[in-house]
């Protein structure tokens, strides 16, 4: 399995692009060959101190519904399980999202001083 990340800022604005490449892997503690798809997403996005806002094109040249494949042969038994999903398919996503501040600010000259020495628990 190979996967590759990308991601440049400039200013308020970023873009980033991940691919995962197909593979496949044999799960010991429950004994099921799994084949897991490849992914790709690109990402364009921008943010301030408050909002940020992220569109995906998720998938753009997968044009079925088939994700994960599961499967076990054994001499007496075996099966094949197909995983479908929204998730594997070619999407668009949009995420906003406002951030909330909230505390009291505290600045550096007014932070409470911390003692320099330990205090006896012998009372």
């Amino acid at each position: 399995m190979a996967s590759v990340y990308a991601a440049y800022y400039f200013g308020q604005f970023n873009i980033a692009a991940n691919y995962k490449t197909t593979h496949h892997y044999y799960n010991q503690a429950n004994p099921q060959f799994i084949k897991e798809r490849s992914l790709f997403w690109l990402m364009v996005g921008w943010g301030n101190s408050h909002w940020t806002a992220q569109v995906y094109i998720i998938n753009p040249f997968r044009y079925h519904w088939r994700g994960n494949e599961t499967s076990l042969v054994t001499h007496n038994y075996s099966f094949t399980n197909t995983a479908i999903s929204v998730n594997d398919h070619c999407r668009l996503q949009i995420q906003i999202a406002y951030t909330i501040g909230y505390g009291k600010k505290i600045h550096r000259g007014n932070a409470l001083k911390g003692s320099s020495e330990a205090n006896s628990s012998i009372r």
